[in-house]
């Protein structure tokens, strides 16, 4: 016989994107409640917030040109305290009301959703990343960044396709793609 109410089994909180790296600025509550920032496990992973280190992590935004965030434990920047339980979070109300009033888009009523993305084109001495606004019921698909080729990538390619040896790749007998369907087609195959 057991006393007692029944313990809740695999009853716990959803995460939000779990695909995706997302920082997320709660709505805000009554007067006196936090303002947060709550950063998903894969947003927690690409910035590094999921390693053990001695201390707290800290974490920076940028406004330069955009929206972006770095890791900035040990270095003397303007930063923010992440917590170390999960979720990883922090709290400060003056960020909280300078995004809400500088991004278009954003209201205090509602939950607020930050895609972390790479800035590649960021000069910086750490991993920075780019905050893009997910708006609601909006499909997230990275952007991948393709760079055309220059001259001298160019040459290179043509230059290694002359001297390319095309002896070792097997020969087909000859026949196209139609007759290999048919001869597929014709075999009497018996599944047991």
């Amino acid at each position: 016989m057991n006393f007692g109410i029944p313990k809740q089994r695999g009853v716990g909180k959803k995460e939000f994107h779990a695909n995706i790296p997302v920082m997320r600025m709660t709505a805000a509550g009554e007067k006196g409640t936090a303002r947060k920032f709550v950063f998903n496990s894969k947003a927690a992973e690409m910035l590094g917030l999921d390693k053990e280190i001695e201390g707290n992590h800290y974490v920076s935004i940028s406004f330069d040109s955009g929206l972006y965030i770095a890791n900035t434990t040990g270095m003397e920047v303007e930063q923010y305290r992440v917590t170390t339980g999960k979720p990883h979070s922090f709290s400060n109300k003056k960020l909280y009301q300078y995004i809400l009033k500088n991004i278009e888009g954003l209201s205090e009523d509602v939950t607020n959703d930050f895609v972390l993305s790479n800035a590649p084109n960021v000069e910086s001495s750490v991993d920075v990343y780019s905050l893009s606004l997910l708006q609601a019921g909006e499909e997230y698909t990275e952007q991948v960044v393709i760079e055309e080729p220059n001259a001298e990538q160019v040459s290179n390619i043509e230059e290694s396709n002359e001297d390319a040896d095309f002896e070792d790749i097997p020969q087909v007998d000859g026949s196209t793609l139609e007759e290999e369907e048919e001869k597929l087609e014709s075999t009497d195959v018996q599944w047991d």
